[in-house]
């Protein structure tokens, strides 16, 4: 029976990230995102959708924007926040401590970003104190953006 406990501790200690539905259908990933959301504390509020994203507001001021194909098979999925409080439970959800520098991308002439490896997946940390804004008008001043490669 210890044995059995171990082995549970283990598995169980291992990184939310994997479950992350980076790839799956966008109704089946809706549901996983909820769900880990929920696990970890996260009370749920609305959602939002257009033609390509879909958008889940959470209490803790956290939303996630969710972007997907013509298949309707998730893409990217965003993490954004400006609750400092609440940065440590996003960042163990996507696992940001095994996050692995890949590669520098360039974004306009003057700018760039770290893009990271997490699994199979590469992710970019964005810190934008004045720039971004949810459609609730909440500040959003950490992004974390997990995607599939291309």
């Amino acid at each position: 029976m210890k044995h059995f406990f171990i082995i549970l501790s283990i598995i169980l200690s291992q990184n939310t990230y994997a479950q992350l539905p980076l790839g799956n259908d966008l109704v089946k990933g809706k549901v996983k995102l909820l769900k880990i959301m929920k696990d970890n504390g996260f009370n749920f509020i609305k959602e939002a959708n257009n033609e390509t994203f879909y958008s889940l507001f959470f209490k803790e001021e956290v939303s996630i924007l969710i972007q997907f194909n013509v298949y309707e098979n998730i893409e990217l999925i965003n993490f954004s926040t400006g609750n400092r409080k609440i940065l440590e439970k996003i960042k163990k959800i996507i696992d940001f401590n095994s996050w692995k520098y890949s590669y520098k991308r360039k974004i306009n002439l003057n700018e760039s970003m770290n893009v990271y490896r997490i699994h199979n997946y590469l992710a970019i940390y964005s810190y934008n104190p004045v720039e971004d804004y949810d459609q609730e008008g909440k500040h959003l001043t950490y992004q974390f953006s997990l995607f599939n490669e291309k």
